[in-house]
């Protein structure tokens, strides 16, 4: 069993090492403080991101193959964690418009890569494809809009993404 921590770490290695465009840098869980660079990565642009993933819930559900106890091994565990990947984006855009296509364009790496394996690189049994038919496979979450910066500062915008991720035991 991977668990909680193993979960995130799982989660951020899958998003990590900029297989993401514009998500420069990923930690295990919330970092103490960011260092500008971490948001651009040493690549010269205007806008960049940094994130993170978190468990805000998680539940255990049976299941059964066979329709009772099976010594053939044909019942699992499904531990079922409820992830919270949250992505920063800071810019120095002039305008807040720039900025705010800058982030969604990394919201739309972000599930592209999400969806392109659903395993997780082979760590999880299934991830962002929702709890059972038909339930949500993807939910996002964006800050009330971008803060316009008053003179030199960053913009900011932050996101969170939600998604299902699923451990057989």
């Amino acid at each position: 069993m991977i668990g909680r921590k193993g979960t995130r770490i799982a989660v951020a290695a899958f998003f990590g090492s900029r297989s993401v465009a514009g998500l420069n840098t990923v930690f295990v869980g919330p970092p103490r403080s960011v260092l500008n660079q971490d948001y651009f990565g040493g690549v010269s642009t205007k806008s960049g991101a940094i994130g993170f993933p978190y468990i805000e819930g998680q539940k255990d559900r049976r299941i059964a193959f066979t329709g009772g106890p099976s010594p053939n091994g044909l019942q699992a565990k499904l531990v079922i964690y409820e992830v919270a990947f949250s992505i920063r984006v800071t810019s120095y855009q002039a305008k807040g418009e720039a900025a705010l296509d800058d982030h969604d364009a990394i919201i739309d790496a972000f599930t592209t890569r999400l969806r392109s394996d659903r395993t997780l690189g082979g760590v999880m049994w299934q991830a962002g494809e929702g709890e059972m038919n038909m339930s949500e496979d993807i939910h996002i979450v964006t800050g009330p809009g971008p803060k316009t910066r008053k003179t030199d500062g960053p913009i900011l915008i932050w996101s969170m993404v939600r998604f299902i991720a699923i451990e057989a035991i």
